[in-house]
């Protein structure tokens, strides 16, 4: 019984891992130069959060909401006023595109910092 018990343990908390974990290569929570940068999954994973804080106190998050490392919005705080953007229906928007692209180059430099 005592095997069984530990096989059924086992098994969940692989498939909770598996659940919880979808980009596990990009969970970072620390400093990448001088910017704080925080990566996570939420709401079972199927939020990815990309927190960056800029040396000047500037805050930027980014967020995918369907684990597909495309952004859906941003919000973005500078001097305490707060901006929300989602991007338009067409997926040319330019802002978006920028966007995304930091977006990309932030999860490259999380990959690097993560195989030190």
């Amino acid at each position: 019984m005592k095997t069984l018990k530990n096989l059924f343990l086992g098994t969940a908390l692989t498939l909770a891992g598996c659940e919880f974990g979808n980009n596990l290569e990009y969970h970072f929570n620390g400093k990448i130069g001088e910017e704080q940068v925080n990566f996570y999954e939420a709401d079972f994973g199927r939020f990815n959060i990309l927190e960056i804080v800029k040396v000047d106190g500037n805050r930027v998050q980014y967020t995918d909401s369907d684990n597909d490392l495309e952004l859906n919005w941003i919000f973005y705080e500078k001097s305490n006023r707060q901006y929300f953007f989602e991007p338009y229906e067409s997926s040319k928007d330019t802002l978006f595109q920028k966007v995304q692209k930091q977006f990309d180059d932030y999860l490259k430099k999380i990959k690097l910092e993560n195989l030190k």
